[in-house]
């Protein structure tokens, strides 16, 4: 059985495949070992997300759980506005002026299949800058853009696979000196 991928690791993963990994192990531990100031001010923003006090409008989807089968990938929404169509991404400050992070794109994309695939009609996707207040509108994926996704989440599996081969490999030097 193929393990589903979380939507926010892909988005670290086009970051820094790295970051994945020690992301995984610092949570291990304990989440605020790898806290930084701009981190904690980011979950600090996004509480009215996670615990549904963002909008009472029915027509407003916050922190919804959602999944792809087809991608084997889960997550939650920040924003999905029924009525409208418009799935947001929230951050804390967006620098356009830069471009639009990569891996903010790549994880829109994943929640966007996940609503897809759920029946979702989606028309519009944005991400949202929380500190200047303004809203960056993201192109659907096309058929290019969709092999990028696929090709992100490959990448992904491929390196779980060889991060899995190493560690069955440093196991069984070690098992006969385990109790």
């Amino acid at each position: 059985m193929e393990q589903y991928i979380p939507i926010g690791r892909i988005k670290a993963f086009v970051y820094s495949p790295r970051s994945v990994y020690l992301q995984s192990i610092y949570d291990e531990f304990d989440g605020r070992i790898s806290d930084t100031q701009s981190r904690v001010k980011g979950v600090i923003k996004h509480e009215t997300i996670d615990k549904g006090t963002y909008s009472t409008s029915k027509n407003i989807l916050t922190g919804v759980s959602v999944y792809s089968d087809q991608y084997s990938i889960m997550g939650k929404i920040d924003v999905y506005d029924r009525a409208k169509g418009y799935l947001i991404e929230r951050k804390t400050k967006v620098r356009k002026e830069v471009s639009i992070f990569d891996g903010y794109v790549v994880q829109l994309y994943a929640q966007y299949f996940c609503l897809k695939e759920a029946g979702e009609e989606v028309k519009k996707i944005f991400i949202y800058s929380m500190e200047d207040n303004k809203k960056y509108e993201i192109p659907i994926p096309d058929k290019k853009e969709v092999e990028r996704f696929e090709q992100v989440l490959d990448s992904m599996r491929s390196a779980y696979q060889e991060n899995l081969k190493k560690n069955n490999a440093i196991s069984e030097v070690y098992a006969p000196l385990s109790w």
